[in-house]
């Protein structure tokens, strides 16, 4: 890469030039000399970017580079320990989810008392009896075993009967 950059803001000529431009009297004029090829990267870059000139991207990536030296490679550095440490932490509490044992709910909390008064006239399956305890899918999951052994219970005892196709609901000696 061979550039040159010179100051050209000395000249009178330019202050005036710049003044017509409607430019601000601090505004100073660089002229950088490339090889071509650079030249047209930068531009295909600034267009990518959707910059409205090539002089506004060269002079945010000049400014960036400024910030990445001023930086140094310590804020680099910085962010990637936070990332392995984010990493590690995600890691870490995945091992711990998939160490939970799920909690279930056993006849303590689903009883048939409970479970018959669920129960109407009409036939219900065991997920719309399940919808009645709770909209939670995940407390319906724990909870459909418990539920189809009161049900089973119930029948066993006479005091619900089960319809294919139809489901559950309150029945024989109440």
């Amino acid at each position: 890469m061979n550039w040159r950059v010179t100051m050209t803001d000395t000249s009178e000529s330019w202050r005036e030039q710049g003044e017509n431009m409607g430019l601000n009297e601090e505004t100073a004029r660089i002229e950088l000399y490339c090889n071509y090829r650079d030249k047209e990267t930068w531009q295909e870059e600034a267009d990518v970017e959707n910059y409205s000139s090539l002089n506004k991207y060269l002079r945010d990536m000049i400014n960036l580079g400024r910030v990445y030296r001023k930086e140094g490679t310590q804020g680099r550095q910085d962010a990637d320990d936070r990332v392995q440490e984010l990493e590690a932490q995600i890691e870490t509490l995945q091992r711990e989810l998939a160490n939970q044992e799920p909690e279930t709910i056993g006849p303590d909390v689903v009883d048939n008392a409970l479970i018959e008064t669920l129960l109407g006239e009409q036939y219900q399956t065991v997920e719309e009896i399940l919808e009645q305890l709770t909209a939670n899918e995940n407390l319906q999951a724990n909870l459909k075993k418990p539920v189809e052994d009161a049900l089973y219970d119930l029948a066993g005892d006479g005091r619900a009967e089960y319809q294919e196709g139809w489901g559950w609901r309150l029945g024989g000696e109440q």
